[in-house]
């Protein structure tokens, strides 16, 4: 069996490399460290906790505690009693460590679900899960300092009167019930959305595998609780605690780096798009295309509203917001499709052509024209139109024309 020393140590490394490729593919992502998200700030307060809950680990696996047979009391000495109170004290680190660490990662990845979940009816699933996993802390962290051990000092007392100040035995079903039930409730939100989703089979598979890493977890929580009670004396509870405290990180992290993935390996989206250049190529010869949607982003929108009779439909069927698949939302709630085309060069059918990408060049000019508004509040809505010339050049015929009217304001308002 490894030892403590270096399977903790082994984990943090992993944990590390995995936490920095996160941020590096949010920065890839958002083009800015200033557009980090909260879960974002809230993974970095996580790495701290987990940090000083390897560090300390290790010390108290070499340290005695309060927690003692009460034939090892007549034993004790002045320079024991030292030792054990300094391990107790070392104990309450710990566990404060090891809540928040899984505390923090369950806090991260129910702020990813609410933005995933955005616009569909899963969102109010995750908000009452939210709900519950901060009331569960809120009372977890006020019964451990509150009431399971009173006076609060007793926690390191040696010998201790109050086995609760010891064993916590209340506090740790307090905990177990609490982390092993919202694990569940977090299982239950993404696993059902992901097999229902359009993506490929493939790809739906490995993020369920990812997802089902909370599955490890759980029986994390449940073997450290089973050696915390069942053999107290035990060092394998410390094994445990690293692994669960190291998984849940993963769990929280992992999901954030596809975006540098796809860069350094050239990987294809989760809905079937290329990365880059935003196009597809089957080894068809059949050409496919997929309706084109606006980039939105939170600060600046760039868009004309259409009715839903007036977006276009490919052959298979035109997919609205609602019907956009869970993995395929982007931080603001909104979705991005990608437009491909596949053409055949004259002389394929002879097996003489090769296969060549269709590139559209797309000006646009765009000129507006108001009037002014009469004292009775009617519109001159003839005069204030805006006409938008679509000019599609190589490889396109003609040109296409459309207009919007545009309602007039007060004079002195912005247009």
């Amino acid at each position: 069996m490894l030892s403590l020393l270096a399977e903790s140590w082994t984990w943090y490394s992993f944990v590390t490399l995995v936490v920095v490729f996160r941020y590096v593919s949010r920065y890839v992502q958002l083009g800015s460290i200033r557009r980090y998200q909260p879960e974002d700030y809230v993974m970095v307060v996580v790495f701290g906790f987990f940090t000083t809950l390897i560090i300390v680990m290790n010390i108290v696996g070499q340290m005695d505690t309060n927690l003692m047979l009460p034939t090892d009391i007549p034993n004790l000495t002045p320079e024991s009693i030292r030792s054990r109170i300094i391990g107790s004290k070392l104990v309450l680190v710990v566990e404060q460590s090891m809540i928040m660490t899984i505390w923090g990662c369950k806090i991260c990845l129910l702020l990813m679900y609410n933005k995933l979940t955005f616009g569909l009816k899963q969102q109010i699933a995750v908000k009452i899960v939210g709900a519950y996993v901060v009331l569960n802390w809120i009372v977890m962290e006020s019964l451990y300092f509150g009431v399971w051990c009173q006076p609060f000092h007793e926690y390191w007392a040696v010998p201790v009167a109050n086995e609760q100040c010891s064993a916590a035995i209340h506090h740790l079903i307090t905990n177990a019930v609490f982390n092993i039930s919202s694990d569940i409730m977090m299982l239950c939100i993404p696993l059902p959305l992901l097999i229902t989703s359009q993506l490929p089979r493939t790809r739906k598979l490995i993020l369920c595998v990812l997802f089902s890493l909370g599955i490890f977890v759980i029986m994390c929580a449940v073997l450290n609780k089973y050696y915390s009670f069942a053999h107290p004396f035990s060092p394998m509870w410390e094994f445990w605690y690293i692994r669960e405290a190291s998984t849940a990180i993963l769990v929280a992290n992992m999901p954030m780096c596809w975006p540098l993935l796809r860069r350094i390996f050239n990987l294809k989206a989760f809905n079937g798009g290329a990365s880059g250049s935003g196009r597809q190529f089957s080894t068809g010869a059949r050409s496919k295309s997929v309706p084109v949607a606006t980039t939105y982003s939170s600060r600046k929108v760039h868009s004309l509203n259409r009715s839903a009779e007036e977006e276009p439909t490919t052959s298979s069927g035109g997919k609205g917001k609602g019907d956009i698949s869970w993995w395929e939302r982007n931080d603001s709630g909104l979705s991005k499709t990608e437009s491909e085309e596949y053409i055949i060069a004259p002389g394929k059918e002879n097996g003489n052509g090769r296969n060549v990408p269709l590139e559209i060049w797309e000006s646009r000019r765009v000129d507006v024209e108001t009037g002014s508004v009469v004292e009775e509040g009617e519109r001159d809505l003839k005069r204030e139109q805006a006409r938008i010339y679509d000019g599609l050049g190589k490889g396109m015929r003609g040109e296409f024309e459309s207009s919007v009217k545009i309602e007039a304001v007060k004079k002195g308002a912005p247009l």
